[in-house]
């Protein structure tokens, strides 16, 4: 888990990238929807500053995930600053999520969803 969510070394498949963002995706969520529960009351503040701490503590994992599977692509890892803009983001979401990877060994490892240094 900590290599797929910290790691940049490696390649993971459409299907681990799409479900551990996922993941990351359902936190925040989570903690908007209390925002949004708590709008005007006292908890707001608390739940608003969750919110930003929640979106601080994903942002690495999401820039991980990317690289890894831009690595399956065959790309470098400096595509997923892309990841920072909002519009791009979905944009890329949803490309890394149906473009295939590369079959076979690349120069980001032999196999998809396993670090680079465990060939």
């Amino acid at each position: 888990m900590a290599w797929l969510f910290f790691g940049l070394s490696g390649r993971i498949a459409r299907m681990p990238f799409f479900l551990a963002s996922m993941l990351l995706a359902i936190g925040e969520a989570f903690v908007l929807y209390r925002v949004m529960l708590t709008e005007g009351t006292p908890e707001a503040d608390f739940w608003s500053g969750l919110f930003v701490a929640a979106w601080a503590a994903t942002l690495w994992p999401m820039i991980a995930l990317t690289a890894k599977r831009l690595h399956d692509l065959g790309q470098s890892a400096v595509v997923a600053i892309a990841a920072l803009v909002p519009a791009v983001s979905v944009i890329l979401f949803f490309a890394l999520c149906f473009w295939p990877g590369q079959p076979g060994p690349n120069r980001y490892g032999d196999y998809p969803n396993e670090p680079a240094a465990q060939r």
